[in-house]
């Protein structure tokens, strides 16, 4: 069976040897190729991470103020108490 993968003889080509036998232009293409599929994955990455890690701050710092604000009240009702 030839076609993709072949030899010349219709010997199977080892992976590594698919990349050896390609041409420096091939080479070039693939390496522009990659980086710019990888940068488009930063990017989407990159604005999933901005929108999730606002909202998960933000968050975390209203339920740390809620926290510190309802210790304070309890230590000035335990004062009071205490006063008495």
């Amino acid at each position: 069976m030839k076609g993709e993968g072949s030899g010349l003889r219709g010997q199977s080509i080892q992976p590594w040897a698919k990349v050896i036998a390609l041409s420096t232009a091939e080479r070039q293409r693939a390496d522009v190729s990659h980086w710019a599929r990888r940068k488009q994955r930063e990017k989407e990455n990159a604005m999933m991470g901005d929108g999730m890690g606002s909202g998960m701050m933000l968050g975390m710092g209203l339920f740390w103020l809620l926290a510190v604000v309802v210790l304070i009240l309890i230590a000035a009702a335990l004062i009071k108490y205490l006063r008495k």
